[in-house]
């Protein structure tokens, strides 16, 4: 129960702190310039976004791990009980964030799939790889 709350916290801290504009915004460009050109296949477009999309994974996971002061996360190990469920709980909301941002990469793919239509097949292998690529960028 603490964990959980110590993550909504550095949740809340990262997006009040505006530490993720930054990574957001050049994850949209990356994207907008990883996307261009003619439409693909869904499964193309899919992988292409997603890998496009890691390095500023990692950028936005660094950036919510590192949002708060040294003075806070001794307070927050105080707090929770332990260094382990202190970097249990940074890392859960670090997921979190790179987890929304892929899936979301990953829907805005599809808008630029083929006329084709998107198997159902294809969308949910590129979600799972979206959410182990925030896994990778965790990591």
């Amino acid at each position: 129960m603490r964990v959980r709350a110590l993550a909504r916290s550095r949740l809340r801290g990262a997006v009040a702190g505006r530490s993720l504009v930054a990574p957001v915004i050049a994850l949209v460009l990356v994207q907008l310039l990883g996307l261009a050109g003619p439409r693909a296949p869904a499964a193309i477009s899919l992988v292409s976004a997603i890998s496009f999309a890691l390095p500023v994974l990692a950028w936005s996971v660094r950036q919510v791990l590192d949002a708060e002061p040294d003075e806070q996360v001794h307070l927050s190990t105080l707090a929770v009980g332990g260094p382990v469920r202190e970097v249990v709980a940074g890392l859960v909301a670090a997921y979190a964030v790179a987890a929304s941002l892929a899936v979301s990469c990953a829907a805005a793919s599809l808008l630029r799939a083929d006329h084709g239509g998107v198997p159902v097949r294809d969308a949910a292998a590129g979600f799972a790889l979206a959410l182990a690529t925030a896994l990778v960028a965790v990591a």
